[in-house]
């Protein structure tokens, strides 16, 4: 996608927030909307010109997987959050994280989620082979990396949107979206997926430093 329909499509997704029945809300798109169409030079006739991704709602089962590594489900979630879509659960005997939003939303996100989830387990697996060297035990350290790794981003994602105003409107979940989400019929009962700590203070503190870098680069995820 070129940068002008990427910008294209963030006043698209502002519009539609205007017309929100929430009136501070649709003024704060509105307001928004317009401040981006005199920055970059467009037009209304741009904008409508413009092929956007489809409005279709889309759910995407990944291969990941999880019974006690609650992190996975934390850290579904809190990527979902940022590429408009929601994360849940298909159980069978394990539980696998399924995004659904519309469907260039669960594309990126699930491309996202599934890159950092190995990125995770390749840094662990560094930090423990470390530990293995000392004769130190190292259960719960994987746990302990994951969640400062999913602080670090959480981190990050807020610093965009505090220098970055307009992304607090953009990111706001499709209605469409919304409606599909409630209509599901979840049998499972919820799952705890708060943070739980093992005491590996420095491999929290890396995790939350690689988390805090962690991004897109030219088309490639990376930390």
């Amino acid at each position: 996608m070129t940068d002008t329909v990427n910008i294209i499509e963030k006043i698209k997704k502002l519009l539609a927030l205007s017309t929100s029945s929430n009136e501070n809300e649709a003024q704060a798109a509105m307001a928004k909307a317009q401040e981006m169409l005199a920055k970059y030079k467009l037009s209304m006739k741009d904008v409508e010109d413009t092929h956007t991704s489809s409005k279709n709602v889309k759910k995407h089962a990944t291969d990941v997987t999880f019974k006690k590594a609650t992190w996975k489900g934390l850290l579904a979630s809190v990527i979902a959050d940022n590429f408009c879509c929601y994360s849940y659960f298909n159980t069978n005997k394990t539980h696998r994280i399924v995004f659904m939003g519309l469907t260039e939303d669960v594309e990126t996100a699930s491309a996202v989620f599934e890159y950092a989830v190995e990125y995770i387990f390749g840094k662990t697996r560094q930090l423990k082979k470390k530990y293995y060297r000392l004769g130190e035990s190292t259960k719960g350290l994987e746990n302990d990396y994951a969640q400062g790794f999913i602080k670090g981003l959480s981190q990050k994602y807020e610093d965009q949107k505090q220098k970055n105003q307009e992304w607090a409107l953009v990111l706001i979940k499709p209605q469409i979206v919304v409606h599909e989400y409630k209509n599901i019929k979840f049998r499972e009962k919820p799952i705890n997926i708060g943070a739980r700590l093992s005491g590996f203070t420095s491999a929290y503190e890396q995790g939350r430093i690689d988390g805090n870098k962690f991004e897109m680069i030219s088309g490639h995820i990376g930390g």
